[in-house]
């Protein structure tokens, strides 16, 4: 397996941690489900994938520490229910939404790394 292939694994791993708890909190307060919390996550995580990007190199050093991911999924579970708390629910809908363009942004830079072969 790719040394790629397995952060991207690992990123997914984290993320459906993290998006299994924002989930399951969304879904006990009744997060409203709106067309501008969607957008608003979704634009989040492309805005921050885009400016991550501008020192890509550094970002991978970073994020390659198990401390500062163990921190990534602490602050995205307790952040994002204590954000949602302080704003209201909505954040929660907001969270799931940049969870799940996260993922597709991670599915996309792995099938464009591999050359558009899914099974490679």
């Amino acid at each position: 397996m790719a040394d790629g292939d397995a952060s991207a694994r690992r990123d997914a791993a984290l993320t459906g941690v993290v998006l299994g708890g924002v989930a399951s909190a969304a879904f006990l307060v009744g997060a409203p489900v709106t067309p501008t919390a969607l957008a608003a996550g979704a634009a989040a995580t492309v805005v921050a994938e885009l400016l991550l990007s501008l020192r890509s190199a550094w970002v991978r050093a970073v994020w390659g520490r198990r401390a500062v991911q163990a921190t990534a999924v602490v602050v995205g579970l307790v952040g994002g229910v204590g954000l949602a708390l302080l704003v209201g629910p909505w954040v929660l809908t907001a969270l799931v939404a940049a969870l799940l363009t996260y993922l597709l942004v991670l599915a996309a830079s792995v099938l464009w790394r591999r050359g558009g072969r899914p099974n490679d």
